[in-house]
């Protein structure tokens, strides 16, 4: 008799264990104040990531055709493009190149959202080995992780799971939030660059730079009378072509750049947001403000 008491008693205490554990886990994961700063921040910054690869790939592509039109306008002059590079500076492997950094930045967003938002540990896992993944295949200039960090991260995620769910992924959040930091501020260094059209040597300035010498040449074939009517229609084409690419310069390459360089500016506050248990939703204003230019160009970007 005795010992079913002691039994009891002592499932009794196990079963107020774990009642006490569910009343206090909670408080030791994220707040809901740091959970809006991550999910503020990484649903833009994957929107952001994607749409910067895309628009790199379309870019190359423009230039090409671009090139194309010139060449039909002017023939192979010394001064024209060359048959043989038509993509110019805006090479695949430039491309290539770029888009590895713009796959970190999504890959960024996805892993931070997922331990937000889901529990279950297979798609953490999922998120987190395309983060290191793509960390690792980084051309070398856009690098500035070492091994340490990432095998931290690593680490961090491995432990998310079971009854401490909340608290590991609160953990993990600023473990990677932490050791990232760096290597996500040299990204959008690089990458804002690229996409500003008024960079000299940059990737975008590649695409402005063919827009405005196309307007030129096909100007100067629709305004000279000697020209025959066909020239002149396929330069209305030309010029129509190289208006189209401006126009996309300012309303979706800038408003990118833009964007970018707020993600840096956003992560910083994320950074502060997560390794503080003081930040409220007062704090949420900064950067909820360094986000409303992604927003706005976000919305853009959706109808193109």
């Amino acid at each position: 008799m005795k010992e079913n008491v002691k039994k009891k008693h002592a499932v009794l205490q196990v079963m107020v264990g774990l009642l006490l554990m569910a009343a206090v886990l909670p408080g030791c994961g994220l707040t809901m104040a740091q959970k809006k700063a991550v999910t503020d921040f990484t649903s833009a910054t994957t929107v952001v990531g994607k749409t910067a690869s895309a628009e790199l790939a379309n870019m190359r592509e423009e230039v090409i055709s671009m090139n194309v039109y010139r060449v039909q306008l002017i023939g192979v002059t010394n001064d024209g493009p060359s048959l043989k590079k038509m993509d110019e500076q805006c090479t695949v492997e430039a491309t290539a190149e770029r888009q590895c950094a713009t796959e970190a930045l999504k890959s960024y967003g996805e892993l931070l959202q997922a331990l937000v938002e889901t529990d279950q540990t297979e798609n953490i896992k999922k998120s987190s080995d395309a983060l290191v993944d793509s960390f690792k295949e980084l051309p070398e200039k856009y690098q500035n992780i070492s091994q340490e960090k990432l095998d931290a991260i690593g680490k961090a995620l491995q432990a998310v799971g079971g009854i401490w769910v909340e608290w590991k992924k609160a953990e993990a959040v600023k473990t990677i939030v932490n050791n990232t930091s760096a290597q996500i501020a040299h990204l959008c260094d690089l990458l804002k660059d690229d996409f500003d059209p008024f960079v000299k040597s940059k990737f975008a300035a590649q695409y402005l730079n063919t827009a405005e010498i196309l307007t030129r040449e096909a100007d100067e074939v629709i305004s000279n009378p000697k020209k025959s009517f066909e020239e002149r229609t396929l330069a209305i084409a030309a010029f129509q072509k190289a208006q189209e690419n401006r126009l996309r310069r300012d309303k979706i390459v800038v408003p990118i750049s833009a964007s970018i360089g707020k993600i840096k500016d956003a992560n910083n506050e994320l950074v502060k947001a997560v390794n503080s248990t003081e930040f409220t939703e007062k704090d949420i204003v900064a950067l909820q403000k360094n986000l409303k230019i992604l927003n706005d160009a976000i919305k853009v970007l959706a109808k193109k």
